[in-house]
């Protein structure tokens, strides 16, 4: 028995964002160049119909400028401020956008994703809701803080930090029927939420128990109108940006769960739901043990047709282990609005209700197979046992699907063989299907077993809850399959960063510079015994970009797809598909692979990494950068043989200012194949990977690649760092002009106040000449009166003008002081518009310094075949041989891959054909042919009979033996003839 999901620790993974380095817990860096990463959208989601302010966090989201809806209802517009001074045309918010939702989208779960420089982010979801929305406001951590909000309204919000609470209160009136959930992990949050409701007392009256995953469920009947108080925790006491939420407080319909889990395939079937505010619900049975709350009602549902595993993803994102599980989803239709999502299985057998008592094999229900059993654990340590009758040979798959569909359970399967004689043939738990590692896991607490009938007769199965003992509620419904064994296989195909630390995964997006490769991982789940290869294949690539097919080899469950961008490929932001292909049952099989999206990054035994469907799969190519350097490889397709030796020839494509060394190390070769690293010196470009093959080796085709690591210099977003500097240069053009104007200006005011001296002197002499010529009107003559008035007219229009020039020149003055405040203050803005100008110019030029940053890529794919041997053996159909007789059988052999030595043909007959004899033969050195020597005595039995043959060879100091067959076919031997009759 295990715990439904890894419990995770409270320490979450920071984001380092410089250069594109990712730093994970212990600091140790996994090198790549930047990939756009989207971490947090807030808020996580909006009333449909609506348009909401949002903000975008995460890593190398430089330049993003657009936001991509899994929907085409759901679109987003950046926003733009006025440029600021030296700027040039409108300047992006950074990470700042509004998102417009359309009135016809149905409410549900969406996918968001973020384009810039950098290409298309990771996807994180965006909820749609009906009620209106509310945001947290801090502070609200203490009752007294408690924020007031409504109810029938979703409320935005986040645990800022470790231990962080966030309360808030509303009024409520006596006997309301109150839900709260929080969609939390269900929108890629980090939180484990806990809510407690708080009478208008303070003490606690309702507290949360996780329902839906690990998103927490309340529900409350309020005993008295008031002010009611609703907390909301994480569990863990862990918070920070990654631990956004969505609270619905709510007086509407909530669907917690139905029965029966499934319904019948493109029918309308019967479903019982369950669930708070049902409209006409009836309340809960006795059998419907656990919240007297509960209510029930009964529905009809079309259940859409099955096959649903490759059709398109929109609202529905289950983990990993639940992706092939053929399901859709249900909103219970009410006055006020649908209901919350409910997701229900589609069942392709005929469905047959649990009959008890079941509880012991004496009683176990007798069922029909192949079928599908709708149980229910009705009570504490229910055990449900049933019957079936089977046929020697028959093939079956049984498998109980329940933790899948969110039922809170952990079932565990036994079956028996009753008659003809009795024996457990297994006991099983969590089934844990290949591929599985500490990123993608594929962990499931349904156990499933392959039935495969020894004998005729009866057999027994016992399905029980191992948290059956602690509680059971109505919810915990099964579904039982026992199904024929149709082989076939799943994909998911998920972008994974490359690297050679095996303990780390980060956050990834598939993102291409031009000359560069990367890799997608494609899981394969392979069903009921399918272990033939399985052929990928890329759809929907964009001009420039080329992938070639890959091969999962048999018996594996999963393979790298190889994406490469030509030098010239142009930008790109879109959906592509990978399709994958295998003959089953001499009929051809395609399925294309469902999209798969790591939800954080992960640390092996420190921080596991949640792996979810996703809506598709997105590339980004950017047009604005080359890579460094990129891996050719002379020969992508090789063959050769078991104790084979072949050499791939590489070469590097250098690029820019790289001249350092690559090294290159095999990745992925197939079962007992080796090839050691190689390191292509600083000042070569060619090398070869030398690959060896046991004798052991298994057959068939694989694919791998080269995994190349190499120390480059890149500068991040140079044009960022060139458009800083236009502006910096710009603003201390601007500037210096400016100071000289005012330099200038200045002068010319220095000038006017010397000028403006100079006739104020002047205006006095005259004054003061004025006054001495009126002086003397008192001591002149009569006849010298008319001289001294015209003097004093003269001097009396020399004043005036003298004066008014004065009156101008101070009024220069005061223009051009007032001009001067004005550039000076303007100076000072231009001057602070440098400073910022200068110090981002020198922020950007530093981002955009050539830095040394250890990288790794994928080379493009190398597909290698395994064949059997150096040989090809040309055997005749069919010897006659008579009997009595002996025969020189030639056998020939076609030889391959430059082998050349000997090999011993030798017959392994024993005394399984009486008198039937093969002497042994070598076909030569350098030859390639040699004869089998036959011989059969008249004894030996007529008709055809296979002579095994080993064929024994050394290919590279390793031994290889092969078997073959040689069919002889015995004819009667002649009848002697009888004597003439003068015989003597």
């Amino acid at each position: 028995m295990s715990p439904h999901r890894p419990m995770k620790p409270a320490r979450t993974i920071p984001f380092a964002w410089s250069i594109g380095v990712t730093v994970l817990l212990t600091g140790t860096a996994i090198a790549n160049l930047p990939v756009a990463r989207l971490a947090t959208i807030r808020p996580a989601g909006a009333q449909r119909g609506t348009s909401t302010a949002v903000t975008i966090e995460g890593s190398d989201l430089d330049e993003v400028d657009r936001l991509l809806f899994s929907h085409p209802g759901i679109s987003a517009t950046p926003h733009k401020r006025a440029p600021a001074l030296f700027e040039e045309g409108e300047q992006l918010v950074t990470n700042r956008f509004t998102v417009n939702i359309a009135k016809e989208i149905p409410p549900g779960l969406y996918e968001v994703r973020a384009v810039g420089h950098f290409g298309v982010s990771n996807p994180r979801i965006f909820a749609v809701g009906l009620s209106p929305e509310a945001e947290e406001k801090e502070p609200n951590s203490k009752p007294a803080d408690a924020q007031e909000v409504s109810l029938d309204t979703t409320i935005n919000g986040r645990i800022d930090s470790p231990g962080d609470q966030d309360l808030y209160h509303f009024q409520g009136k006596k006997g309301q029927s109150l839900t709260a959930q929080l969609l939390g992990q269900r929108i890629d949050s980090e939180i484990e939420a806990r809510l407690v409701l708080l009478d208008p007392d303070g003490q606690a009256l309702a507290k949360s128990r996780p329902v839906f995953s690990k998103d927490p469920l309340l529900h409350a009947l309020l005993p008295a109108d008031g002010d009611y108080v609703l907390r909301v925790e994480d569990i863990r006491y862990a918070g920070g940006a990654r631990y956004p939420y969505r609270l619905e407080l709510s007086t509407k319909p909530l669907v917690t769960s139905a029965f029966p889990l499934a319904g019948p395939a493109g029918r309308r079937s019967s479903f019982t739901l369950y669930g708070y505010n049902l409209p006409g619900g009836a309340p809960r049975s006795k059998r419907d043990d656990g919240d007297p709350n509960l209510q029930r009602l009964s529905v009809l549902v079309d259940v859409p047709p099955g096959a649903g595993n490759d059709r398109p993803r929109e609202t529905s994102f289950p983990p990993v282990s639940d992706a092939f599980i053929d399901s859709f989803t249900y909103r219970l239709p009410a006055r006020r609005g649908p209901s919350n999502p409910l997701r229900l299985g589609i069942a392709t057998e005929a469905i047959v209700r649990e009959h008890e008592p079941n509880d012991h094999p004496d009683s176990a229900h007798r069922i029909p197979i192949p079928c599908e059993v709708a149980g229910r654990f009705d009570h504490s340590a229910d055990r449900d046992w049933f019957l079936f009758d089977g046929n020697r040979g028959e093939q079956f798959v049984i498998d109980v699907v329940a933790q899948r569909l969110g039922q809170p359970t952990d079932p565990l399967l036994v079956v028996e063989q009753v008659s003809p004689n009795r024996r457990q043939l297994t006991e099983t738990d969590d089934a844990v299907p290949a591929g599985a590692d500490f990123v993608t896991s594929t962990h499931s607490d349904d156990p499933t077993f392959r039935l495969s009938i020894p004998e005729d007769g009866t057999y027994r199965v016992l399905v029980y809850d191992q948290f059956g003992g602690l509680s059971t509620k109505a919810r915990d419904g099964y579904r039982l399959l026992i199904r024929r064994a149709v082989p076939d296989f799943n994909l998911i195909a998920i972008p994974r960063q490359i690297t050679s630390d095996r303990n780390r995964s980060a956050l990834w997006s598939t993102f291409l510079r031009r000359g560069q490769t990367d890799r997608v991982e494609v899981l394969a789940f392979r069903r009921d015994g399918f272990s033939g290869p399985i052929v990928l294949t890329a759809e929907g690539l964009p001009q420039g970009v080329s992938a070639s097919p890959i091969t999962i080899a048999p018996g594996q469950s999963r393979g790298s797809l190889i994406l490469r961008a030509d030098d010239n490929a142009p930008a790109f932001a879109g959906p592509w598909r990978i399709v994958g292909k295998a003959t089953i049952d001499k009929r051809e099989v395609t399925h294309e692979a469902s999209a798969g999206t790591l939800v954080e990054s992960a640390v092996r035994d420190q921080h596991s990494g949640d792996t979810r469907l996703a809506s598709r799969l997105m590339l980004g190519v950017g047009a604005a950068e080359s890579y460094p350097f990129s891996v050719g490889l002379g020969t992508p397709i090789l063959e050769t043989s078991r104790a084979g030796k072949l050499e791939i020839p590489v070469r590097i494509k250098r690029r820019g200012d790289f001249k350092e060394a690559v090294v290159l190390t095999p990745v992925n070769l197939p079962p007992r194949a080796k090839a050691a690293a190689v390191t292509i010196a600083k000042d070569k470009s060619e090398g070869t990977i030398a690959v060896t093959v046991e004798s052991a080796a298994p057959l068939g085709t694989f694919s791998s690649y080269l995994r190349a690591q190499a120390t480059v210099p890149y500068r991040r977003t140079p044009g960022a760092a060139a458009r800083a500097e236009e502006r910096k240069k710009r603003a201390i053009a601007a500037t210096a002009n400016l100071g000289q104007e005012i330099a200038e200006v200045d002068k010319r005011q220095k000038g006017l106040a010397a000028e403006i001296t100079k006739q104020l002197a002047a205006t006095k002499q005259l004054e003061q000449r004025e006054k001495e010529a009126r002086a003397k009107l008192t001591t002149i003559k009569p006849e010298e009166k008319a001289a001294v008035d015209k003097e004093i007219a003269t001097l009396t229009k020399q004043f005036a003008e003298a004066r008014a020039a004065l009156d101008r020149a101070k009024a220069e003055q005061a223009r051009i002081d007032q001009q001067l405040k004005r550039q000076r203050e303007q100076f000072a803005t231009f001057e602070k518009a440098k400073k910022e100008s200068e110090d981002a110019a020198k922020r950007a030029a530093d981002v955009a310094k050539p830095r040394k940053i250890r990288v790794e890529i994928p080379s493009p794919s190398i597909t290698l075949a395994i064949v059997e041997a150096p040989v090809r053996t040309q055997f005749p159909d069919v010897v006659g041989l008579e009997q009595g007789a002996t025969i020189d059988v030639p056998l020939a052999v076609e030889r391959l891959f430059g082998f050349a030595d000997p090999v011993t043909l030798k017959a392994t007959i024993g005394g399984s054909v009486k008198g039937l004899t093969a002497a042994p033969t070598t076909i030569e050195k350098g030859s390639s042919e040699s004869l089998l020597k036959v011989a059969a005595i008249r004894e030996t039995p007529t008709g055809r009979h296979a002579i095994p043959i080993e064929l024994s060879l050394k290919f590279n100091n390793q031994t290889l033996k092969l078997a073959r067959t040689l069919t002889v076919e015995i004819t009667p031997a002649p009848a002697p003839q009888a004597p003439p009759a003068n015989a003597k």
